[in-house]
């Protein structure tokens, strides 16, 4: 049986659900891992938002976010999705 991990997190800022490096570090997680990892977040709106948070992080490329092995949950798979292991 595979060991998954439920993270939730709000829905603007660096973390929210169309963050690249977001994604990006938590595929290296589940790869170093080999834990399933489900995110789900917060509807936009509900958390406070830094408009400038944002700006602080590196550019991810399409390349780059071709390599993260996401699904998209049945409930709002806009917000919430499951990364897996490589």
């Amino acid at each position: 049986m595979q060991t998954s991990l439920l993270v939730t997190a709000d829905g603007g800022g660096s973390n929210s659900s169309k963050g690249k490096l977001w994604k990006f570090e938590l595929q290296k997680f589940a790869n170093e891992t080999g834990m399933k990892i489900e995110v789900s977040h917060f509807p936009p709106g509900t958390s406070k938002w830094n408009k400038i948070e944002h700006r602080l992080f590196s550019y991810i490329s399409k390349k780059q976010m071709k390599e993260i092995n996401v699904i998209g949950s049945q409930f709002h798979k806009e917000w919430n999705y499951i990364i897996m292991p490589q």
